[in-house]
């Protein structure tokens, strides 16, 4: 492919204008970290918060009214959608978002020195302020990268007592696997790694296991069906206690900590929800 096309000038006179092009021979490998899920699922700050539950509750009389007359599917899409609009609302767009690490002073001292680096004619003063800069703004980058390792340490000790998560989050890189040893001998080469581990998950993933399934067994029972007790707020309550926080949302990109932030909310709607389920043995998809 041939891409960039332009003619070249030349700084004498000459009746020939040479032409030069990119020529690229491969495609281009697409480079998986640039793949971003740019949706954001947490709520930062209490205003958020406060904003979300009160979009909960005004999804609340639709979500509880005529439940009778519906499918268990429409009911699990309306409390999904009542979820994600509530999100969305409480969720404010500020682009001018500063720095998560450098603070505002540090900022303005390094647009101070670029300022100065890009004057010509310097005065004495200014070559002393740019002087006394390149020192200060040195310590501060290190003062604000010492101060946020230390929030990040400090929060996730007092969310999960994991310093592993904080270590995690605090790498800048991720590192390849820098061997792999196949019937005793180790392998080094990216290409050989990605061989061995697509072969084993083709291995893996392979369907010869269920040749020998018996298709001639009825597993349809002419006995009672046997009834069970129905959910209770309670058993409910305690479920969602019971999400862990800090994991990945699902295809519909609903947090563990937006449902347990308005559990007191969504507890009733999502009863509703699993007893209608246990009655006509349907799940929604």
């Amino acid at each position: 492919m041939v891409q960039n096309i332009e003619v070249l000038n030349l700084n004498f006179s000459s009746d020939h204008r040479p032409v030069r092009a990119t020529l690229t021979l491969l495609d281009a490998k697409k480079n998986r970290s640039g793949f971003k899920n740019t949706q954001n699922a947490t709520l930062k700050s209490e205003d958020e918060l406060a904003r979300y539950k009160e979009c909960i509750s005004a999804h609340l009389p639709d979500l509880l009214d005529s439940q009778g007359n519906i499918s268990v599917q429409t009911h699990y899409d309306k409390i999904i959608s009542a979820i994600k609009e509530s999100l969305q609302s409480a969720r404010t767009s500020n682009k001018n978002t500063r720095h998560k690490i450098l603070s505002d002073r540090t900022l303005a001292l390094l647009k101070r020195r670029q300022l100065l680096q890009k004057t010509t004619n310097k005065t004495r003063s200014m070559k002393n302020e740019l002087s006394a800069l390149y020192k200060l703004v040195g310590k501060r980058i290190k003062s604000d990268y010492t101060n946020y390792r230390s929030k990040i340490l400090e929060k996730n000790l007092a969310q999960s007592g994991s310093s592993k998560k904080a270590y995690n989050e605090l790498r800048t890189n991720k590192t390849w696997i820098d061997g792999l040893e196949i019937k005793g001998k180790t392998l080094n080469n990216r290409n050989d790694i990605i061989a061995i581990a697509t072969d084993f998950y083709k291995k893996l993933y392979n369907v010869q296991g269920h040749e020998n399934i018996d298709d001639s067994i009825n597993f349809q029972s002419d006995e009672l069906p046997i009834s069970c007790m129905p959910f209770s707020e309670t058993e409910v309550i305690q479920a969602i206690n019971r999400l862990k926080a800090n994991k990945s949302p699902g295809s519909d990109n609903i947090t563990n900590e937006s449902i347990k932030s308005a559990h007191l909310l969504l507890t009733l709607p999502l009863t509703q929800l699993f007893n209608r389920i246990l009655e006509n043995a349907n799940t929604p998809t």
